[in-house]
């Protein structure tokens, strides 16, 4: 008990959101986690989620199904795409495998159904929490576009980009590199190495070419090219006509 107590202290100043279609619940919860050492704000509706989290950071979304405005599950997809690394945990009185299966597939990272321990919820939040900051570790995103280097995949939102052993080169050195400017010469040494000799610079040219068909947003460019200097990536920059 002594443990468990003093591993939930480690994590007083992490900050939770919670969203309920019953504020009640939402105050209960809010208390309950308090109580765990958490900080725990409360939102009345999807719409003001959206609000509080772009000017507050949080480490947990503790969410309802049926909340007001926007369908949580539907809220948790939203976040998703936008706050990749975001731990977003479902909680409700709602059980049915439908359900849970909407969930999942939006992107939630547990489902607890009532009732349950506020001990349970508080050691299932600090789980997330870990487990996220562990992958983040591991993983690099910018804008809509996430690069895991331990599985060398890159993703853009949640789907699965497939690349090239030199487009995946490209772009990770860019993203680690974000917003320096690097000309081809630059980028054929540093992602070429021993083999630069072997290419020429049309050989960039083509790779960022098929890089940007690939990883295309409607309207916008993820890699920037500056005319007469080089490419670079950095935040979304929209396309001139």
């Amino acid at each position: 008990m002594v443990a468990t107590s003093y591993f939930f202290y480690s994590l007083k100043t992490m900050n939770l959101l919670v969203v309920s279609e019953d504020m009640s619940c939402a105050f209960m919860l809010k208390k309950r986690l308090g109580a765990q050492n958490f900080l725990v704000d409360v939102a009345k509706n999807g719409l003001e989620v959206l609000k509080k989290i772009m000017l507050k950071p949080y480490h947990a979304i503790v969410s309802g199904i049926k909340i007001p405005d926007l369908d949580g599950v539907e809220l948790c997809s939203i976040l998703r795409k936008k706050f990749y690394f975001l731990p977003f945990l479902f909680v409700t009185r709602i059980g049915d495998e439908e359900t849970k299966f909407r969930a999942f597939e939006a992107g939630a990272d547990d489902y607890l159904v009532h009732p349950f321990h506020s001990h349970d919820l508080a050691k299932r939040i600090a789980s997330l929490i870990h487990k996220k900051s562990l992958e983040n570790t591991q993983k690099l995103s910018i804008q809509n576009i996430t690069l895991n280097f331990s599985s060398r995949e890159v993703f853009r939102d949640s789907q699965k980009i497939p690349l090239q052993k030199r487009e995946y080169q490209i772009l990770e050195f860019l993203m680690r590199h974000q917003n320096t400017v690097f000309t081809r010469a630059a980028l054929l040494e540093c992602v070429c190495g021993e083999q630069a000799h072997l290419m020429t610079l049309n050989t960039i040219d083509v790779h960022v070419l098929r890089l940007r068909r690939k990883l295309q947003h409607p309207g916008q460019s993820f890699i920037r090219t500056l005319h007469g200097v080089g490419y670079k990536v950095g935040d979304f920059q929209k396309m001139s006509n």
